[in-house]
């Protein structure tokens, strides 16, 4: 968002409960005053075309899908290309955060890269979603350790000149790269 905020660049939020992609536009421009938010939209949509037909519109530089997972990652591959964004990024439940919904874990959770669970104690219901960790962390161990991946915290995909993310991260800071230049997706929270 600082490197955004830097070049003046146009920011579209899309996911959440109806209102809470506007909340969280308007506390990133309390931070961030020079990235012009292009548009919002929620959730809980039906006609996905006319979504991507929203956002290409107005010509984003950056598309923040926070959907879920796997949903948002299922919807920048499929429509991500057609949105004409110079970037789009799934970041989950994260609007809620940057809206102050959603309280993120003390620093030391933070640290140990256990929000997820601090996460879990905060909301119980979330346990049907969160008993599918395990096999997460246990797959990307094997790839980590057997080299099948380069990366367990995204993946990425370069089409026409535009790279998009999938970014799997644990609430922890994370970078991409593109060829030798690496670039930090900064939080709202730091």
């Amino acid at each position: 968002l600082s490197v955004l905020n830097d070049m003046g660049g146009r920011l579209f939020l899309l996911g959440a409960k109806p209102g809470v992609a506007e909340q969280a536009g308007e506390k990133i421009l309390e931070r961030y005053p020079n990235i012009v938010l292009c548009g919002t939209q929620d959730g809980y949509f039906k006609d996905e075309q006319s979504v991507v037909r929203k956002v290409a519109d107005v010509k984003p530089d950056l598309l923040f899908v926070c959907l879920g997972a796997p949903k948002q990652e299922k919807w920048i591959a499929r429509w991500g290309d057609l949105t004409g964004t110079k970037m789009a990024i799934g970041l989950g439940g994260a609007l809620d955060v940057f809206a102050g919904n959603v309280e993120r874990a003390p620093e030391k959770w933070q640290k140990l890269g256990m929000e997820w669970a601090y996460r879990l104690k905060k909301e119980p219901q979330r346990i049907g979603r969160m008993a599918r960790l395990p096999l997460v962390l246990s797959k990307a161990a094997t790839e980590r350790a057997f080299g099948k991946k380069k990366s367990g915290h995204f993946k990425n995909t370069k089409t026409k000149n535009r790279y998009i993310f999938y970014l799997t991260g644990n609430g922890e800071t994370v970078y991409f790269e593109i060829g030798d230049k690496k670039y930090l997706i900064d939080d709202l929270n730091r």
